[in-house]
């Protein structure tokens, strides 16, 4: 077995404080300022494909894919609230009909001098937590629940990411 040779890291690949501005809509409309961690989780489920003449999975079949993204936004504005709220054009809570998908973007610094734009095609504002701490910057959180585009290529579905 070949000795392992440590790699030197490209100091100009690494990112370090890279907020993100978050926009939504087909023609982007600026939302805010993220502050804090951006989570964009993707899953994929499987299950085992087993057969009785070997012990344990011969295969594995993908069963699911799910995607979220997780934000804080720092402008509490009332459009905000809305968005984070899927009011509509309300500014409470509680609707009976389900919220339309939209696109929204997350950009940030890309590597050397390039923005990295992440794009969600299709998601709605599954949550958010509307909180309200003395002396702390208050914030609008969103948590959004993404759906595939079935127009975009395999691979694209949920979302992309660009650097440009």
């Amino acid at each position: 077995m070949a000795a392992y040779t440590q790699q030197t890291p490209t100091v100009s690949n690494i990112l370090f404080n890279a907020p993100a501005d978050v926009f939504v809509g087909s023609t982007p409309t600026f939302v805010g300022a993220t502050h804090g961690e951006t989570v964009v989780e993707a899953q994929r489920e499987y299950q085992d494909i087993e057969v009785e003449q070997f012990i344990g999975p011969i295969e594995l079949g993908l069963t699911g894919e799910s995607c979220t993204i997780k934000f804080n936004v720092a402008e509490v504005t009332l459009a905000n609230y809305q968005r984070a709220l899927a009011s509509g054009s309300g500014t409470g809570f509680g609707s009976n009909s389900a919220e339309t998908p939209q696109q929204w973007q997350l950009k940030s610094k890309g590597i050397g001098s390039t923005t990295r734009t992440v794009t969600i095609h299709k998601a709605v504002v599954e949550g958010t937590k509307l909180s309200y701490k003395k002396d702390e910057l208050q914030m609008v959180e969103f948590s959004l629940k993404c759906c595939k585009d079935t127009a975009k290529v395999d691979g694209d579905q949920f979302f992309s990411i660009t650097e440009a």
